[in-house]
């Protein structure tokens, strides 16, 4: 059980160190409809039992959004909402420990949630979600391991970005609609390559507001991939927006890569097997 003085939402989980951390962004009311953000933290020994833990070096407001590790270093994506002027910023931080942080840089393009993840030879990737209409084209940047960035403008609207090494390639999972409007809410598989440059794999279920992936490796070759939608099968029940009106289903996906692969959806009273591109 967690308990705060906020509104929890939108936790992660890294292990660091033989330890389970789980990060949670937290709101807080404020007068005038109105609310502030910070980030909570708790550590398990046994993946079980939590005990909460301060974190140190975070700007006051930064809600750490994702973590990605190589080796003993720890990457964390924080974004900082302004409520003077309603603009985002999104910098990276470090830690050895997940509990001691330091700024590392602001990155230099609009947005605030972004999904992380190391490339086989130390560079370190990313996606910036955009929030600003009507577009919403994320940022594709990479820090390369002799310090170098590069930042490269996207194709495709993405919200609720997952970015997941898997080789020579990325995998993206990301919620996705079609215009005018935000007709079709659904959850997308993509390759992504070094370039933010995207090839379609696969339209996961979903039944509006979705995505928010996470992957785990279960095997050489094989994910595990995990994430939420609103419930496909009752959509209809529902005459007016059904991106946040309904509960919630957790669908898996089990990935594999590599010649002959296919990859099966299972979710509410759901199996199915759907072809991929092989990856090499």
């Amino acid at each position: 059980m967690f308990r705060a003085s906020g509104d929890l939402r939108d936790p992660r989980l890294a292990e660091i160190a033989g330890e389970l951390h789980l990060f949670s962004g937290m709101r807080i009311p404020l007068p005038g409809k109105r609310w502030r953000v910070e980030t909570r933290h708790w550590i398990s020994s046994d993946g079980v039992n939590f005990r909460e833990a301060e974190l140190v070096g975070l700007h006051p407001g930064t809600f750490l959004w994702n973590i990605a590790s190589r080796n003993h270093l720890h990457v964390g994506a924080g974004y900082l909402h302004d409520l003077r002027n309603g603009s985002q910023l999104a910098t990276l931080y470090r830690s050895v420990d997940g509990c001691r942080w330091e700024r590392w840089c602001d990155l230099q393009a609009p947005g605030n949630e972004t999904a992380l993840a190391f490339a086989e030879d130390g560079t370190l990737c990313g996606i910036i979600r955009n929030e600003t209409p009507p577009c919403f084209l994320p940022t594709f940047f990479s820090i390369l391991p002799d310090g170098r960035m590069e930042y490269h403008p996207m194709k495709l609207p993405l919200q609720g970005v997952m970015l997941r090494n898997i080789g020579e390639q990325f995998l993206a999972a990301s919620r996705r609609w079609d215009s005018p409007g935000r007709r079709n809410l659904r959850c997308e598989l993509f390759l992504c390559d070094r370039h933010g440059e995207l090839s379609p794999l696969a339209v996961l279920p979903s039944g509006g507001d979705c995505s928010y992936a996470t992957a785990v490796e279960r095997s050489n070759g094989k994910l595990l991939l995990i994430y939420y939608s609103s419930h496909r099968h009752r959509a209809s029940e529902t005459a007016h927006d059904v991106e946040h009106a309904l509960p919630a289903d957790l669908f898996q996906v089990l990935l594999s890569y590599g010649e002959g692969s296919n990859f099966c959806v299972t979710g509410t009273g759901e199996t199915r097997c759907l072809p991929i591109l092989q990856v090499s």
